[in-house]
């Protein structure tokens, strides 16, 4: 009988033992499950503040990054503004203290008011990501976060060389020379259908661009001097010279990208982000992109670049700025792909499609042309263009005495 009562008491006692640890495991499982999370949550810190973006971007196409930094505290009040406006009016909004917290912004604004920006000062971002022309730029230091770059292509209507036998973009001037007369005799000897759109201002996008770009690699080194600007104004007028072997546009076609879009143009310098108006303006148009044109006797290789970044305001929100901008790097590839940027860092340029490989290619040849003073140049140079058939000397005269100090910075 005591044996009996023994071994009933102690399958009791396990039975006690085996309830309690059963009570301890679901309690730890309910805890993990409903309270955990919330403790968690509680235990992260909350900053209460509000930031401010301007930018192309949407908040959709923010969301990812903003999404995962509400548990902070964080709120964002996402503006969409095209650059032009946003450089017109940030200086004075930021002035006023109604500015933006973070803000798209390119090169060029970057140079001239870089004391608006702080720098970033953490360590989960690393600058060597990044190719020696951006980094250069930036004195070796993250004083705004890289997006993205654009820089000037060929965009080619390949039917219409495909008729001249011609099944890959020519790669220099030279060979676009050589190529021109049998491109007019397709065309009836006329401008209905224009080879190639260079000589002009009026009806050409981006020619101040592509004239720094044709000067420079053209010239090389002298390339502020009054003879070069005068040889790259013979060069380029042979294009539209009526009486030219090379003559291939004129006044009265419409626009460079629309005389493209509307198929009445082979060849059109431009920017690759253009790619998109042309679209746009035509969905049928089949086109490939090529390397920008340069001399074959050039020693060295030049064209038009321009870097977009985000940069952080300085005021008493930097830091956290800086914390959407180190989120975002996080999810930099997604962003970049799902946006059809071109990628700035250099361990996503072997991931990149055939196309933008050729724009990488011209990164890495890649001028800012800080010496220009752009906005002057852009208001002179096209009586030169305009006038420099029929008068020359005169033109060479103001050139001489006034327009070659005012148009590069000494």
């Amino acid at each position: 009988m005591d044996k009996i009562l023994k071994d009933l008491k102690d399958r009791y006692i396990t039975v006690v033992i085996f309830i309690f640890l059963m009570i301890i495991v679901v309690a730890f499982l309910i805890d993990r499950a409903f309270f955990a999370p919330k403790r968690k949550k509680a235990e992260l810190p909350c900053y209460n503040q509000k930031l401010v973006i301007w930018s192309p971007f949407t908040s959709k196409d923010f969301s990812p990054i903003t999404k995962k930094l509400n548990k902070y505290c964080l709120s964002f009040e996402i503006k969409v503004k095209e650059l032009d406006e946003i450089k017109e009016n940030i200086l004075l909004e930021t002035a006023a203290g109604r500015g933006p917290d973070i803000v798209y912004i390119d090169n060029y604004f970057l140079n001239k008011n870089s004391k608006i920006f702080q720098g970033y000062q953490g360590k989960k971002l690393n600058i060597d990501n990044y190719p020696e022309v951006i980094v250069k730029f930036l004195n070796n230091k993250l004083e705004v976060y890289p997006l993205t770059f654009d820089t000037l292509v060929l965009f080619i209507n390949s039917q219409y060389l495909a008729n001249i036998g011609l099944y890959e973009a020519p790669q220099t001037f030279e060979e676009i020379e050589q190529i021109i007369p049998q491109l007019r005799q397709v065309n009836f000897n006329s401008l209905q259908l224009a080879p190639i759109s260079l000589g002009k201002a009026n009806n050409v996008d981006n020619f101040v661009e592509i004239f720094l770009t044709i000067n420079k690699n053209l010239n090389q080194e002298k390339y502020k001097t009054k003879e070069s600007i005068e040889k790259t104004l013979d060069y380029l007028i042979q294009f539209s010279n009526p009486h030219s072997r090379n003559y291939t546009w004129d006044d009265y076609l419409p626009n460079s990208l629309t005389s493209f879009a509307q198929e009445r143009l082979i060849m059109l310098p431009a920017f690759y982000s253009q790619k998109q108006k042309i679209k746009e303006l035509n969905q049928r148009l089949e086109f490939s992109v090529a390397n920008f044109p340069k001399f074959q006797q050039s020693l060295k290789k030049y064209n038009y670049l321009k870097v977009y970044y985000l940069g952080v305001i300085k005021n008493k929100k930097s830091k956290y700025s800086w914390m959407f901008i180190e989120e975002l790097d996080k999810n930099y590839k997604e962003f970049i792909s799902k946006k059809n940027l071109i990628p700035l860092k250099k361990d996503l340029f072997d991931e990149v499609e055939k196309e933008q490989k050729i724009v990488i290619n011209e990164l890495l040849v890649g001028d800012y042309f800080l010496d220009v003073n752009y906005e002057y140049l852009a208001e002179n140079l096209p009586k030169y263009f305009d006038g420099w058939l029929i008068n020359r000397d005169n033109l060479r005269t103001t050139l001489h005495r006034r327009d070659i100090f005012n148009f590069f910075k000494r």
